[in-house]
């Protein structure tokens, strides 16, 4: 099993690859051009975007882009109306793809775009703080309808993102 190490990653022991904080932002510019090709299968898209995830940890503080766009959204499933999930990230389609192992996928009920990561994590937590919470361990799940937490989210901030 591959894992990092002070910037080595090594295999069975091995080391196999010296990940600088330059290397890394290269291939996390690399994983972002593939994933925005459009050109993928959907298990490329997961194990590219993983890779991306991955390197962004060594990259950090290498990136033109420090704090890009980020969206808040809501899922749910629909044989549990009574709870949702109130999450970020910045890509959505790919966030939705990444719950193809559960045996009943979630479904968004709306997103809202904000102009940073920093700016939509203060406003998840915002969000979350509006809700009682569900579930033990789990921060983002909400003791709520979707349907409700729209609504009140949308009178926060406007009218959530049209797909």
């Amino acid at each position: 099993m591959a894992r990092v190490k002070e910037a080595v990653t090594v295999l069975d022991g091995v080391p196999h690859l010296k990940l600088t904080k330059g290397r890394s932002a290269a291939l996390v510019q690399a994983c972002r051009i593939a994933l925005e090709s459009g050109q993928l299968e959907k298990r490329q898209k997961g194990t590219v975007g993983s890779l991306c995830e991955l390197f962004e940890e060594t990259a950090s503080g290498h990136f033109v882009e420090p704090d890009p766009s980020c969206f808040v959204y809501v899922h749910y499933r629909e044989s549990q109306l009574g709870v949702c999930k109130i999450g970020h990230t910045r890509d959505l389609e790919k966030r939705l793809s990444r719950n193809t192992d559960m045996t009943e996928p979630l479904k968004r009920a709306a997103a809202w775009d904000f102009a940073s990561v920093k700016e939509a994590s203060k406003q998840e937590d915002i969000a979350r703080s509006l809700f009682d919470p569900f579930g033990v361990g789990g921060k983002e799940w909400v003791k709520a309808p979707a349907h409700e937490v729209v609504s009140r989210l949308t009178e926060l901030w406007g009218a959530p993102i049209q797909e």
